[in-house]
């Protein structure tokens, strides 16, 4: 059995997810703050990219995922070439993994809940967790500075670009949201309207990343051997 990937249409199945949940969620918060259908308070979390468990939170860690396995095929084919490379692949697969398990069991929650006993939580860091993961993404971008240099041109900006746009949302605008649900509480309108571009520009982040790696396999014409039926390849078409 082969499994074809193309770049472009498998990019746009998640550009489509994305659209629809973000859309979903800002009509129903629209409503939610701007109607007496209360009946909405009831589809609201299944929707709300706000809330846990939910159909975002599934699509997201289904996302980071994908990311995860498509960084084990990268690992894998420089170590099957003998690149030293393969390490720093195989440190992004586990960090892609651990994300996707952060984002359904919520371990960043069990974190801000530790670190708020040693800082003062309040204002642009009220969730006290961005610090120890501030600090993390800062460590790591400095072991894969190298690793990017080495990297074919487009690739690495658009890994920049990928991550760029991922940290101003779940660090930047997690912060702007923070102070807002400090100021102005969690019901507050402004809490609503940073969160929702907080998610949104993490999904956005994910989805180029997506299309980064995809066109990197593409590149080197990957393939990958789940079982020894079932073979992934990477189309040109």
């Amino acid at each position: 059995m082969r499994l074809i990937l193309h770049p472009e249409r498998t990019t746009l199945v998640f550009v489509i997810f994305v659209i629809l949940l973000t859309t979903a969620n800002a009509v129903l918060m629209v409503v939610y703050y701007h109607s007496e259908y209360t009946a909405v308070i009831d589809i609201l979390p299944l929707f709300n990219v706000d809330m846990e468990k939910n159909i975002p939170t599934l699509y997201s860690s289904v996302a980071l995922f994908f990311c995860s396995f498509l960084l084990l095929i990268c690992g894998s084919i420089d170590w099957k070439n003998q690149n030293p490379r393969w390490i720093y692949w195989i440190g992004l697969t586990l960090i892609f993994f651990f994300l996707s398990l952060d984002e359904g069991l919520t371990i960043h929650e069990h974190i801000n809940n530790y670190t708020d006993r040693y800082v003062n939580a309040t204002g642009l860091i009220y969730f006290p967790w961005v610090l120890p993961y501030g600090i993390g993404v800062s460590l790591i971008a400095l072991v894969y500075v190298s690793f990017l240099l080495r990297l074919p041109r487009q690739t690495a900006v658009l890994f920049v670009v990928s991550g760029g746009v991922f940290l101003m949302g779940a660090v930047g605008f997690e912060m702007l949201s923070a102070r807002a649900a400090e100021r102005y509480s969690y019901e507050s309108i402004r809490y609503a309207v940073f969160y929702s571009v907080e998610e949104f520009l993490e999904m956005t982040g994910i989805v180029i990343f997506i299309y980064t790696l995809l066109k990197y396999l593409q590149g080197k014409n990957g393939s990958f051997s789940v079982t020894n039926t079932i073979k992934i390849h990477f189309d040109h078409h």
